[in-house]
């Protein structure tokens, strides 16, 4: 089963520059199978998770590159 090792989330809501887990050519630990988020009301618990949802979205239905009119 794939596992997601690490993800870096930049303008996304309220998450100005998040990075979790390991990125790039191993750098940082990877994401252990199973993460407690914890923090004060509006610290981007929420937002972090509406990423991990669109990211899913993403990979269940693709993604499109949409042209706009010159």
């Amino acid at each position: 089963m794939p596992q997601l090792l690490g993800i870096h989330i930049q303008g996304f809501k309220s998450l100005a520059n998040v990075t979790l887990g390991q990125i790039g050519n191993g750098k940082g630990e990877p994401l252990p199978p199973f993460s407690c988020f914890i923090g004060p009301n509006g610290c981007g618990k929420s937002s972090l998770l509406d990423a991990f949802g669109f990211l899913s979205d993403c990979l269940k239905e693709g993604v499109e590159d949409e042209q706009y009119p010159p």
